[in-house]
């Protein structure tokens, strides 16, 4: 199974995030997909809606599902030239975990400073990509 991000479909800033990502793995060793998603009701079904919308979650390829902070580490190591932040970002993980939170919560001012057409273009580029 490869790898799947999940995120927040109706969430301009996650999709902007999650469509760099998408183009950064040029080689599709990663699977991306919304929450909201057929997928994200079989992956994520037990954790609780609020809990699934709080973060973007990370399945590895054994069926390991990490979120927010923590799932940094783990998605940067399969991406391209990615293992250095990886390792990096695993070595301190308290403070990975409240600088993603930090900028989680707040997304919805953050979007706001998002060109439209980057966001434009990350819809598309995702939509591709889940094709």
């Amino acid at each position: 199974m490869r790898p799947i991000v999940f995120y927040d479909a109706e969430c301009n800033f996650c999709k902007s995030i999650a469509a760099s990502l998408a183009t950064w793995d040029r080689g599709r060793r990663l699977r991306f997909a919304t929450i909201q998603g057929p997928l994200g009701d079989e992956r994520l079904g037990d954790l609780p809606p609020e809990r699934r919308l709080a973060s973007f979650h990370f399945v590895d390829e054994e069926g390991r599902r990490t979120s927010g902070g923590a799932a940094l580490a783990p998605l940067f190591d399969r991406l391209p030239g990615g293992a250095a932040l990886g390792t990096g970002l695993g070595a301190a993980p308290g403070a990975v975990d409240r600088g993603y939170h930090l900028i989680a919560d707040n997304r919805i001012p953050l979007s706001r400073l998002v060109p439209g057409a980057f966001k434009r273009w990350a819809g598309d580029a995702l939509e591709r990509r889940e094709a």
